[in-house]
């Protein structure tokens, strides 16, 4: 499972993908798309390529609220193919997504994080927002990369407090590729 975050200049349809961070679950390989840094267009399509390549290769792809914002986001500001954004929606795992569908209710990524005492997020996204527009670009690359870490750490406990509910437990295993967790 390849997880992934975002980061952008804005919340418009006129603003752009600045960082996407990756995290290979079974090799924790990291990668980093700094698309802000970069100087040509030639330099953006090699990189937004390499983007392309790696989510179509994944088995499965991971974000939190990536369903409804950052791979829609990443399609339109980064060209992406309604195919390709197609099969990336349909073998993400989300648990914004699922709380939406299961519980018909939403909480924050930080939330998730204190009920079930895994070391939160070092920022925010309107921080982001502000780290690219003072071109901090190194901070921000951390702080999208420490988001995607999170993420994955909360995986790797597979059962979680249930954010909403004290007494329940979410078994994530229910919200991933069936045999993801036999497979790690």
């Amino acid at each position: 499972m390849l997880f992934f975050d975002i980061e952008t200049t804005g919340l418009t349809d006129k603003d752009k993908v600045t960082v996407v961070c990756t995290e290979d679950y079974e090799s924790s390989a990291r990668k980093v798309f700094n698309f802000a840094r970069t100087v040509s267009e030639d330099e953006r399509e090699v990189l937004r390529r390499e983007l392309m390549l790696d989510f179509d290769s994944a088995s499965s792809l991971c974000a939190y609220n990536g369903v409804r914002f950052d791979l829609p986001f990443m399609q339109r500001a980064l060209d992406i193919p309604v195919q390709n954004l197609t099969e990336w929606v349909l073998k993400t795992s989300d648990i914004l997504e699922q709380l939406r569908l299961r519980e018909n209710a939403v909480c924050k990524l930080d939330y998730i994080c204190t009920v079930n005492s895994v070391p939160s997020k070092s920022s925010s996204g309107l921080e982001a927002i502000r780290m690219a527009a003072d071109g901090r670009w190194d901070e921000l690359e951390q702080y999208c990369a420490n988001d995607v870490r999170i993420l994955c750490d909360l995986y790797r406990m597979r059962r979680l407090k249930h954010p909403l509910r004290a007494d329940a437990v979410v078994d994530l295993c229910d919200y991933v590729p069936p045999g993801f967790y036999s497979n790690v």
